[in-house]
């Protein structure tokens, strides 16, 4: 007996995208981390955080890397990548992001590109409930216990 999957139509079937997620967090005045960036998406007002597709030319670091300073015009101090991976269906395709951890300094400024409407930077406690896709929410603790530890 074959499975569904081997009897859809090859037009059902989503093309796998490689991306990478960034859990952008601010440090305060003494290094220690106070806040998640959470950003407002333009198309669907869903809250995220930093979101991209791997370019062919570029490895999952430098994709977190300019992924962030394409979507907030900022450098991050620390950019890791945490060996977690993420899946999340989208509309025309499935979206596979490794997991990476950045920080930036209290100080910075942020200017967003136009995928985005707003941002908050969410007190840690709070930061979770504020995320609106489940993958991100359901990854939280774990990248916060990574920036955690990176920072000790």
């Amino acid at each position: 007996m074959q499975s569904p999957a081997m009897t859809q139509p090859a037009e059902s079937v989503f093309p796998l995208k490689d991306g990478v997620h960034v859990y952008l967090f601010k440090l305060n005045e003494r290094d220690q981390i106070s806040s998640l960036l959470v950003l407002r998406r333009a198309d669907n007002h869903k809250n995220c955080i930093i979101s991209g597709i791997i370019n062919d030319d570029e490895n999952p670091f430098n994709a977190a890397m300019r992924e962030t300073r394409e979507e907030i015009s900022a450098n991050p101090i620390i950019m890791f990548n945490i060996g977690l991976t993420e899946f999340i269906k989208c509309q025309r395709y499935m979206f596979k992001a490794q997991i990476f951890i950045g920080m930036i300094e209290h100080h910075i400024d942020i200017t967003l590109n136009q995928e985005h409407t707003s941002y908050e930077f969410v007190p840690v406690p709070k930061a979770e409930a504020q995320l609106d896709y489940p993958e991100q929410k359901a990854n939280f603790q774990e990248c916060w216990k990574a920036a955690i530890a990176l920072l000790n």
